[in-house]
């Protein structure tokens, strides 16, 4: 941290260059979802990302509508974003894991609590709607919790860079604040959209219907019977617990409280300081209270952390400090964060935990094995009546159950296999996931009685599809108005997108373009940008971001007009009022943070190996 400090005002240029892209930063829009079949496709260090994890973190990024045209221009920017993301959030975590960083559940359950999606009207916290927003993002309840303990755990040591208010130096602050008041000067082009002038006749939009059959065709149907397990069909006998079956667990199953420890901990970012502090305790001159009291208002981490388990600790610090009597010293540990002198302060003993602190646990453990063991012979059961011909009413009565009788709707791809991404992406109050039960419904094999598992294990569903009705294109005439927009708008817009471009080559190659409509406006940080539209402003920030402070943007839709820009030059002699430096100030120190934090990331990706799959990097390369 002090290096970067240190070097910060020396790459002047390189500051200028990541300033003016962080001023101008967007999202991207995501318009499409890697397909893989890879066990891994990113690994960052210890942590792997497979293709479902590139697909939910390239998902998470679609809600922006205004940076959906700029995703489509450009998919390798947007891919890159993504990639980075990823690459970010692995490293941090186990920069924080190693540094020693630790979330109970208690501190992410306090966190849950609070947040506003979970609350209801009165602002209480709301086990219903956290279930039901769990359910309906496929989630379970541990990955949910293991998620909020990473994203927790990134933000403590994040937030180890994010408090240096009043540490900048003076020429630093200027530079800064002159950089933020910046304007850029740009001419923005206007083009409205020529729909009023494109003709067409019925040939054309039936067309058109020809080349977009799935727009225009209804649902395929199914007619399907499903008869429900659920742990109803269990008896509360089978899944009694006797006191003595308790007793024999905990006899056969001695339950510990392992050993915890508490430990205090000097950071220095410097080696050769670090390892003459550590000569100093070990050989007296100086005692750990002693040191510490020199250092620890310097260090940006808690002096004193735990009681943890083993288990919690980095290895590296847990074969260390599990190791030293009571007050004794470690030797020297590296981190990102620097070199650690850490000394035990406490030690709490392990010891077996009495039959009462642990009765209610043994319990549930017994009556969930119980259950579980009873589904599964519930399962085999059916699946060999399934073997054996029997119908779906007849295994259905068995279990004194009743089939239901339902029709499910799915849409087509033009290569005739089902739209999976058509089907609704999440759980029943089952717990059956729906797109398991439309999927079996369609298979090849629909007339035969499929079997799907519900979530955890603790419910299944049989599913018969009984007839299938293909969707069928739709009435010309019923449709005909609908076709008519849909047809003008494709050709107006391919049409005034083609004819932006063909300007802004034009303009490109200094040739003149005098039917245009232009005009001269700013683009400010602080003050308001109402003459330039969205979309341009995003474009401008991503060729900030790419280190781009002149040229043109390509064309961008908004409302009924295209738009494109030419970034002129930047004025850096914006007299600034004193209002506008306070707004200011904030930003300052974020953006000065958000620089030296970048710098502690590439020291992090160093640290911890990147590795891409092969096929993986030709995706990110396609240009599509």
């Amino acid at each position: 941290m002090n290096f970067f400090r240190r070097h910060l005002d020396s790459k002047i240029t390189k500051v200028i260059a990541l300033v003016i892209a962080l001023i101008f930063i967007s999202w991207e829009f995501i318009s499409s979802m890697l397909q893989q079949k890879h066990t891994w496709l990113i690994k960052v260090g210890d942590i792997e990302y497979n293709a479902r994890d590139w697909q939910e973190h390239y998902k998470s990024l679609t809600n922006d509508p205004l940076s959906a045209q700029e995703a489509i221009a450009n998919p390798q920017y947007a891919k890159k974003r993504v990639l980075d993301e990823m690459i970010r959030n692995a490293v941090i975590l186990q920069a924080a894991e190693e540094v020693g960083f630790v979330v109970s559940e208690k501190m992410a359950a306090s966190e849950i609590i609070h947040m506003k999606m979970f609350q209801s009207k009165e602002g209480k916290f709301d086990t219903d709607k956290l279930e039901k927003i769990l359910k309906n993002n496929n989630m379970t309840e541990q990955e949910f919790i293991k998620g909020m303990k990473e994203n927790i755990m990134r933000n403590q040591l994040m937030d180890v860079f994010y408090n240096t208010s009043g540490i900048i130096g003076t020429p630093t602050y200027n530079l800064l604040l002159k950089l933020l008041s910046a304007e850029q000067n740009i001419t923005l082009y206007t083009i409205p959209i020529i729909g009023e002038k494109i003709g067409y006749n019925d040939d054309d939009l039936k067309a058109f219907i020809d080349e977009n059959k799935g727009r225009f065709t209804s649902d395929d149907e199914a007619e399907i019977s499903t008869v429900l397990f659920t742990k109803d069909i269990i008896n509360s006998e089978d899944l009694a617990v006797s006191q003595e079956e308790i007793k024999t667990y905990y006899r056969e199953n001695l339950i510990v409280e392992p050993e915890k420890r508490s430990v205090n901990q000097i950071v220095i970012p410097n080696y050769n300081q670090a390892n003459d502090l550590l000569q100093k305790i070990n050989s007296g001159k100086i005692t750990y209270d002693e040191a510490a009291k020199l250092y620890i208002d310097k260090q940006m981490i808690p002096y004193e952390i735990g009681p943890f388990v083993s288990s919690e600790f980095d290895e590296n610090i847990a074969d260390a400090v599990f190791k030293l009597p009571i007050n004794g010293v470690s030797s020297l540990i590296e981190t990102p964060l620097g070199w650690h002198i850490f000394r035990v302060s406490k030690i709490y003993e392990a010891k077996a935990k009495e039959l009462q602190e642990v009765e209610d646990d043994i319990r549930q453990k017994l009556t969930d094995k119980k259950f579980g063991d009873k589904m599964h012979e519930i399962v085999q059961d059916v699946m060999q009546d399934i073997e054996n011909k029997a119908t779906i009413n007849d295994i259905a009565a068995k279990y004194n159950l009743k089939a239901q009788e339902s029709i499910e709707k799915v849409k087509r791809l033009s290569d005739g296999t089902i739209d999976i991404n058509s089907i609704p992406y999440n759980l029943e109050e089952n717990g059956i996931l729906k797109r398991k039960v439309v999927a079996a419904a369609f298979t090849e094999e629909h007339s035969k009685i499929h079997l799907v598992s519900g979530q955890n294990n603790k419910s299944f569903i049989i599913i018969q599809t009984n007839k299938i009705t293909p969707g069928k294109l739709m009435d010309f005439d019923s449709i005909k108005p609908r076709v008519i927009d849909e047809y003008l708008f494709s050709k107006a817009d391919l049409t005034t997108r083609s004819l932006a471009e063909s300007y802004r080559k034009k303009l490109l190659n200094n040739e003149a373009a005098q039917e245009l409509n232009y005009k001269k406006v700013r683009l400010s940080r602080i003050r308001k940008n109402d003459d330039i539209p969205q979309c341009v402003q995003m474009l401008l920030a991503n060729m900030n971001k790419n280190g781009i402070f002149n040229g043109f943007t390509s064309p961008c839709r908004e409302d009924k007009n295209y738009y494109f820009a030419a970034l002129n030059d930047i004025d850096f002699s914006i007299e600034v009022s004193n209002d506008e430096k306070e707004a200011l100030r904030q930003g300052i120190l974020s953006i000065y943070n958000e620089i030296i934090f970048n710098q502690f990331l590439d020291s992090l990706k160093k640290r911890y190996k990147v590795e891409l799959d092969e096929q993986f990097v030709k995706y990110l390369n396609d240009v599509n």
